[in-house]
């Protein structure tokens, strides 16, 4: 297993939302791969209320060096005031690894 993946964790109201992200994140070259999970609920504390929330959420997966850029991205993009963004650094297998960087621009 080789180091240099991240995967970043995010999550959006709907699937149409979450796949629109998805589409721009690839197409813009910041990410290898996007998954979309199925509906699942958040619960969370919002401006002191407790929330209960149907969401989708999204496994963006990319490289160690493509990651601060998606990050910025999603801070741009996000529909949420203050969207979940969670960077987990991660190992792969080299093949992996080195389709995700000839993927990403």
């Amino acid at each position: 297993m080789e180091q240099g993946a991240c995967i970043i964790l995010t999550s959006v109201e709907t699937e149409e939302i979450g796949l629109t992200l998805a589409n721009n994140l690839v197409k813009a070259g910041l990410s290898a791969c996007v998954q979309l999970s199925a509906p699942g609920k958040s619960v969370y504390k919002w401006q002191g209320k407790l929330q209960c929330e149907s969401e989708c959420y999204l496994n963006i997966k990319t490289t160690e060096s493509a990651s601060e850029s998606v990050i910025v991205w999603l801070k741009k993009h996000h529909p949420y005031e203050t969207p979940e963004i969670l960077r987990l650094n991660a190992e792969s297998s080299r093949e992996y690894l080195e389709w995700m960087r000839a993927t990403i621009s």
